[in-house]
């Protein structure tokens, strides 16, 4: 929704539809617990979200898989990351910018993730300082 049509067609970029992704995550295979699944044409996620989906219909836990996904548009990795959040899919997400065929994005990728998860680490130290502080005397 963010591009028109033509430019995302002029990137060379498809999407794929909810429908035709949740059909794909049942042929390919649910994810099971402690697993990695590499998209390395991610996108906004559509085949992580239904992945996902797919495992929690069988009680199955998306924050215990590594999920890894790419994607050569920068825009469309932001967004993912959101989706990731809103998909609760854990603290195993690695998102990068670059080519799916190599692994060059890897490195970068994981360094941003390190660095994103001691930003939210620290956030919480604060966040429990001031509640700590917060409390009555004597309480």
């Amino acid at each position: 929704m963010l591009r028109s049509r033509t430019a995302k067609s002029a990137r060379g970029q498809f999407y794929t539809p909810a429908c035709v992704a949740e059909a794909m995550a049942r042929m390919v295979g649910v994810p099971n617990e402690g697993e990695r699944v590499l998209e390395p044409t991610a996108g906004t996620g559509a085949l992580l979200r239904a992945a996902a989906e797919a495992m929690r219909q069988l009680d199955r836990d998306p924050s215990t898989v590594e999920w890894w996904a790419v994607d050569v548009d920068e825009l469309a990795v932001a967004c993912l990351a959101v989706n990731a959040v809103l998909w609760d899919l854990g603290n195993k997400v690695v998102l990068g910018v670059g080519n799916g065929l190599t692994d060059e994005w890897m490195p970068r990728a994981l360094g941003e993730r390190r660095e994103a998860l001691e930003l939210a680490s620290a956030v919480r130290n604060v966040a429990d300082l001031f509640r700590i502080t917060e409390r009555p005397a004597g309480g």
